[in-house]
């Protein structure tokens, strides 16, 4: 879970990219402490004050953890893959499985620190669980969506589609024996693996 030091090292960083001014972080850990029975994250002030985002929060909390930031809003999600996490978990922890590729299971989360939950979902699947933090709002619309079948009825959801490509098998298994570090990258990867290997015509990110 989110610690003191994180609260404050998060401040720092939006500081440091011109996201907020120090006026407006030294407001928010004002309001924070005021409230601090709430046990509120330094995010959540800083969003309901108008300063920052959840854009820009998600942003600052893949930098500082080094997990990669994915939205999530309008990606098609397979039933069997939601399926393998239960909705009173999912809604519980906030969460949601977004697909499997192989043994290892992507999952939504906007908490980072919690790695409770990530054992929970690994011992749940029996899969190795692999986090992208998404903005709190893509998981809860996501959550509804998918288990509870709340469509919104405002604006259209359209899915953001790419160029159909063609990929061999031979290039899927050079793909997942490339061994690229960067987090972004691992995330494409599974991506273009599980719909190649789905056999789609077309991949929805």
């Amino acid at each position: 879970m989110f610690s003191k030091e994180d609260d404050v090292k998060i401040g720092e960083i939006l500081v440091e990219r011109g996201i907020i001014s120090q006026s407006q972080l030294d407001a928010a850990l004002k309001e924070q402490k005021k409230h601090s029975s709430d046990n509120q994250k330094l995010g959540s002030y800083l969003i309901s004050l108008g300063y920052a985002t959840e854009v820009d929060i998600a942003n600052v909390l893949g930098a500082q953890f080094n997990t990669p930031v994915m939205r999530i809003e309008g990606l098609r999600i397979k039933p069997e893959v939601t399926a393998m996490v239960s909705d009173t978990l999912a809604k519980k922890f906030h969460i949601m499985p977004l697909f499997k590729v192989g043994n290892e299971l992507t999952l939504a989360v906007s908490d980072p620190t919690d790695i409770l939950v990530i054992d929970i979902v690994a011992a749940e699947t029996r899969c190795k669980v692999v986090p992208v933090i998404s903005p709190y709002s893509d998981i809860s619309k996501a959550i509804n969506r998918y288990y509870f079948m709340k469509v919104e009825t405002e604006g259209s959801e359209k899915a953001l589609e790419l160029s159909p490509v063609s990929i061999s098998r031979a290039e899927i298994e050079e793909i997942k024996m490339s061994g690229a570090d960067l987090p972004i990258v691992r995330v494409v990867d599974r991506i273009i693996i599980e719909a190649v290997e789905d056999n789609a015509s077309d991949i929805h990110v």
